[in-house]
């Protein structure tokens, strides 16, 4: 929802002091806790609630021109992307929360998100191509004869969204498994915010009010 945040409200200090809150959370390993402020919340759960140490600075210079908020975090962006990186493969959050969490594994939601940070350092002009071209040829490997490998709302959404693959097969997939899944969403906090924009970009924002 930081877009629609940004887009509706005057939310620039605010979301600048929540930065320097989630900044603080940060430990030695490079770890960010769950919720900031929150001292005593805990740490473990993956890029899906960390990531915001890269979303956050990123739309406040895309939204504000705010150049300070990137300066502000790129230390800490740039040592949760080096324990991000070693700790590929543990286990925490999925495609959070309810049986949704299951059906994306958890590898693909790590390789989307290693696509997407180092994407993110490559715009803001930090040297992180190859780290870029590596991820990307991972998420290719995901397509197999046109199609997604992993056949979730989800998987086939964030590939779409981030031009991996060919936009119509994967929006033929896409079509078909909702239609398995019953018109129903099967997304959680990760893939939600894929799955409105792939429906956007195939032209199918009827299935999009249908879900």
């Amino acid at each position: 929802s930081m877009q629609q945040l940004l887009f509706n409200f005057d939310a620039q200090k605010l979301l600048r002091k929540w930065l320097c809150d989630i900044c603080e959370t940060q430990n030695e390993e490079g770890d960010l806790a769950g919720i900031a402020p929150s001292p005593d919340w805990g740490y473990g759960n993956g890029p899906v609630c960390n990531g915001i140490i890269f979303v956050l600075p990123y739309l406040l210079k895309k939204y504000y021109g705010d150049e300070e908020a990137v300066k502000q975090s790129l230390l800490s962006m740039k040592k949760y992307y080096a324990y991000f990186k070693a700790h590929m493969g543990e286990t925490w959050l999925g495609d959070w929360t309810g049986a949704t969490n299951l059906e994306t594994p958890i590898p693909f939601i790590e390789d989307v998100y290693a696509f997407m940070f180092s994407t993110i350092f490559c715009r803001l002009g930090k040297n992180y191509q190859v780290e870029n071209e590596q991820a990307k040829k991972k998420l290719e490997g995901y397509i197999q004869k046109g199609k997604c490998a992993v056949d979730t709302q989800t998987a086939i959404s964030a590939l779409i969204v981030l031009d991996i693959g060919d936009k119509e097969a994967l929006g033929r997939q896409l079509v078909e498994r909702i239609a398995k899944d019953e018109g129903h969403l099967h997304c959680g906090m990760f893939g939600v915010q894929f799955l409105y924009k792939a429906l956007d970009k195939i032209g199918r924002a009827d299935l999009a009010y249908d879900l």
